[in-house]
C-alpha cells in the first residue's frame, strides 16, 4: 500500500513539472515572438527613418500595415508561424496574382482588328531574385494607379511607382513582404530603392534581449 502511495505522489510530482515545464516553454515562445513584433526583427538601410501610419491587421498570424518616410511610403505584410515551403507557396501566390492582372482579356466589343485587351510589356513586372545577407528576395517593379492598384495599362493611369520585396527569415519562421511606394511625379530613382532591398537583414529574437535587459 505504502509502495502505491509513494508511486501516486511520484506520478503527480510528474505531472506537475511536466505541465510547468509547458506554460514555461509556452510563456518563453509568446516572449520571443513580442520580440519581433511589427518589424522589431529586420534591419535595412532607412528603416529607423519610417513611421508607423496605419495597422490594417495584426494577429498571432499576420500583421498588415502602412507606414511613411521620406518621399516615399512602405506597406508592410508579415505572415508569421511559416514553414520554408509555406513561405515559398504564398510568394508564388503574390507573383502569380500580379503576373494574372496582365494576362490578355477578351474584350467586350468584337471588330476586325483585335478582339483582345493586352498591355504592353512595359507596364508588366519583371520578377527576379537575389541572394544577399544569406536572405534570398523576390523582388519586382510595378506601376499603381491613384488608389494603389496594379493592373494599369496606360500612361494616364499611373500615379505611383512600386518596390516589392518579399523573403523569407528562417530564424523566425516569418514572410516578410516590404512594398516601396513613390510618387511618379517625383521621379523616384531605382537605385535608391533597390539600394534598400539589397541591405535586408533578418535579425534573430534572441539578439534583442539585450535591448530590454541590457
Amino acid at each position: 500500500m505504502n509502495n502505491i502511495k509513494v508511486f501516486h505522489k511520484q506520478i503527480i510530482a510528474f505531472l506537475a513539472v511536466s505541465i510547468l515545464l509547458l506554460i514555461i516553454i509556452f510563456l518563453g515562445y509568446r516572449y520571443l515572438s513580442s520580440l519581433c513584433r511589427r518589424l522589431n526583427c529586420v534591419s535595412l538601410n532607412s528603416i529607423n527613418t519610417w513611421k508607423e501610419q496605419e495597422v490594417y491587421e495584426n494577429t498571432p498570424l499576420i500583421y498588415r500595415s502602412l507606414f511613411t518616410a521620406s518621399g516615399y511610403l512602405v506597406r508592410v505584410e508579415k505572415n508569421l508561424r511559416l514553414s520554408k515551403k509555406d513561405a515559398d507557396d504564398l510568394t508564388l501566390v503574390n507573383i502569380m496574382k500580379v503576373e494574372g492582372l496582365f494576362n490578355k482579356a477578351r474584350s467586350p466589343y468584337t471588330g476586325e482588328i483585335s478582339n483582345e485587351i493586352s498591355c504592353d510589356n512595359k507596364y508588366k513586372p519583371e520578377v527576379k531574385e537575389i541572394t544577399l545577407n544569406g536572405i534570398k528576395t523576390t523582388y519586382y517593379i510595378g506601376w499603381l494607379n491613384d488608389r494603389f492598384q496594379y493592373g494599369a495599362c496606360l500612361d494616364d493611369q499611373l500615379t505611383y511607382k512600386a518596390y516589392n520585396a518579399l523573403f523569407y527569415c528562417q530564424n523566425q519562421k516569418t514572410l516578410y513582404h516590404l512594398e516601396f511606394i513613390a510618387a511618379i511625379k517625383d521621379k523616384p530613382e531605382d537605385s535608391f530603392f533597390l539600394d534598400q532591398i539589397e541591405s535586408i537583414k533578418c535579425q534573430n529574437p534572441l539578439s534583442k534581449i539585450g535591448n530590454i535587459f541590457p
